[in-house]
């Protein structure tokens, strides 16, 4: 196996075992787990005593203590998700073991452990599915929070330019008209310089407008578009870039298109302000079903694995963006980077995605 894939394995491990150690954490600092495991080992317990004893007939002692386990587990699957579905299991396994080795009727024996069993296996798959819910609602939190960021943020951004370049532009422009009013004899000049100052509005309204939605995009299409922005970011940041395209574009609905020109814009924007980049390459390949994107650059790179955890969300919003823009239309996004040696991303998205 190459060194590197060893030694993102050993980080995925290392993040699995974080994960882990803080949902532990957690169960400890919750009084109503502790509460769910007293209760199994209380109808644990009162099991043994039972069976022992001889106070109750069998098929009460076989039926009982099996149908009492299912409160705690349930509960613990419920609230607490897969690890306290799995640390609750393991509790009710050890609590049974000592009763099927030393007390349990050999012919009621395969009952009894069946019945165990599938109560175990249904509060695994029940907290996994919490799991998967609680995940995909912290999610859609997140995203909406950064939706809504981002929506303030372009909308101060749009603010400060047209406050700032646009409309400074226009007041001056009206000044020159009325310079021109008072001093007819300076037509000439004046002419070409107010013409000058309308240039240079168009010109900066035209890329605001850009900026928000290319025109090259619904006009041209994916791959001109993509080639025009990587065109524009290497020339304004100075990188040597490269742009290929296999497979022949197959129609691409609206969604598909934007999503894929947003996942590169924002590459290309983290490449331009943080990766200290030299090269950055785009790579675009069109499939039967689906469209994939590669973008490449041999910048500072940085810690892929953290920062695709929920406490990175805020410090890595336009890698979260661009995973989300992937998986809403049912596609996904890799990043693979590490500190020295640059960043990969690979988008996949289906092409009758919408």
């Amino acid at each position: 196996m190459p060194a590197r894939s060893m030694t993102d394995t050993r980080r995925a491990k290392a993040a699995l075992a974080r994960r882990w150690l803080a949902l532990l954490a957690r169960l400890a600092r919750s009084p109503h787990f502790w509460a769910a495991q007293a209760l199994v080992a209380g109808i644990t317990a009162a099991h043994d005593l039972l069976e022992a004893s001889g106070a109750a007939t069998n098929s009460l002692v076989d039926v009982l203590p099996v149908s009492f386990i299912w409160v705690p587990l349930m509960y613990a699957s419920l609230e607490f998700g897969i690890s306290g579905a799995a640390v609750t299991s393991v509790l009710v396994l050890l609590g049974s073991i000592t009763n099927w080795l030393y007390l349990q009727q050999p012919e009621a024996l395969p009952h009894e452990v069946s019945q165990v069993l599938i109560a175990v296996a249904v509060s695994l798959l029940i907290g996994h599915q919490v799991d998967v819910t609680t995940e995909a609602r912290r999610r859609a939190r997140d995203y909406l929070a950064l939706a809504v960021n981002r929506q303030e943020s372009e909308r101060k951004r749009i603010s400060l330019a047209l406050h700032d370049d646009s409309v400074q532009t226009l007041i001056a422009v009206c000044h020159q008209i009325d310079d021109l009013k008072t001093r007819p004899e300076s037509s000439s000049n004046g002419l070409s310089d107010l013409r000058a100052s309308l240039s240079s509005v168009i010109h900066d309204l035209r890329n605001l407008s850009a900026s928000l939605r290319p025109p090259v995009l619904d006009e041209s299409g994916l791959v001109p578009a993509l080639r025009s922005l990587l065109g524009e970011v290497a020339a304004r940041a100075g990188l040597l870039s490269q742009f290929d395209v296999e497979g022949v574009q197959p129609v691409l609905t609206p969604e598909v298109s934007e999503a894929a020109y947003r996942i590169v814009q924002e590459a290309l924007r983290n490449v331009e302000r943080h990766a200290r980049a030299n090269r950055v390459a785009v790579d675009l390949t069109f499939r039967d079903d689906e469209l994939r994107l590669q973008i490449i650059d041999d910048g500072i790179g940085f810690d892929s694995a953290e920062s695709t955890s929920s406490a990175a969300a805020d410090k890595h919003l336009g890698l979260f963006s661009m995973r989300e823009r992937a998986e809403m239309l049912g596609g996904h996004l890799e990043i693979s980077s590490r500190p020295g040696e640059g960043t990969r991303i690979l988008a996949s998205i289906p092409v009758s995605a919408a």
